[in-house]
């Protein structure tokens, strides 16, 4: 392992007694926390402060990417020291857009967290109205990929915002054996066959109603009015997007491994399963959480 700070290797200068991190396709931003001892003052020298750069890698296998230190917290003989993967802190704001393109906005509020920004596989999208409404940028980007069908990842100082089809249509990039004594688990509940997802008339844009899929069990969407569409064809995608996010919540599982996972959220790869074949084959990782310090991991995915 090599912890890194402000660019420069201090892995043979402090004792890590932990050093975790997570990452999230949707939701959630990924955070690093490394606790150490300083026995030689490095740090009390150094005077690490909130925004500065730390990074932990293991050659070939995992790495954090940049991370930003949002809190730094002296302990007896070293310090605890959390980090994100957003170099501005996201506070919380009131704004508005009218006549406008997703695209537009996501590229907008990566510059508001000081990140740079990506899209892959994504059609732009009309947007009437979005409006950030006393609340962080990251939970109105959220919003906006699940009706735009998309997922989002923040990585060494960039917002990915991907496609699900374009997630789900990669090369598989390795496989996650599950033995007789993996410690794992899965879960899966009923998809939903279709959805309806409607649309308030506002100001903005019209009550509009929109259907996809077939069969039962529906799922019924009311859009509050933090986003307003500005036409059927949309509304048909959100209704799509909304369908296929509440879909990827209903399947879902883990498996804990005893090194370092290599995957990050939104990789494709291939469970093999002895014990329960019916969940063998292609998927995608959406949660990863890597402990560094005990070369251990916890990869949640979901099959495809």
């Amino acid at each position: 392992m090599i912890l890194s700070y402000e660019g420069t290797d201090i892995t043979d200068e402090v004792t890590v007694s932990r050093c975790v991190y997570e990452a999230c396709e949707i939701g959630r931003v990924p955070w690093l926390s490394v606790e150490f001892d300083d026995a030689a003052g490095l740090w009390d020298k150094w005077g690490p402060q909130p925004g500065e750069r730390i990074a932990v890698v293991e050659e070939g296998i995992a790495a954090t990417g940049a991370m930003y230190v949002d809190k730094v917290e002296p302990q007896s003989g070293g310090y605890a020291i959390h980090a994100t993967a957003m170099p501005i802190a996201d506070a919380r704001a009131v704004r508005e857009w009218r006549d406008t393109t997703l695209l537009t906005v996501a590229g907008q509020l990566s510059t508001v967290l000081g990140l740079g920004f990506e899209s892959h596989g994504c059609d732009d999208m009309a947007i009437a109205y979005a409006r950030q409404d006393d609340e962080g940028a990251a939970a109105v980007l959220s919003r906006l990929a699940v009706v735009s069908g998309c997922t989002l990842d923040v990585y060494d100082g960039r917002l990915h915002l991907c496609s699900r089809g374009w997630v789900e249509s990669r090369t598989a990039v390795g496989t996650v054996a599950l033995g007789e004594e993996s410690d794992y688990a899965y879960s899966r509940k009923a998809p939903f066959a279709s959805c309806t997802v409607s649309q308030p008339a506002t100001a903005d844009a019209s009550g509009l109603m929109e259907e996809c899929g077939e069969g039962e069990p529906r799922l019924a969407v009311v859009l509050d009015k933090s986003i307003a569409l500005p036409g059927s064809a949309e509304l048909r995608r959100a209704c799509s997007g909304v369908l296929a996010h509440e879909n990827a919540r209903r399947s879902a599982g883990y498996v804990r491994g005893s090194s370092l996972s290599p995957y990050s959220p939104g990789s494709v790869c291939v469970v093999s399963c002895e014990k329960t074949p019916s969940i063998s084959g292609r998927s995608v990782v959406t949660r990863v959480r890597n402990d560094f310090a005990e070369q251990s991991s916890k990869t949640w995915w979901r099959t495809l």
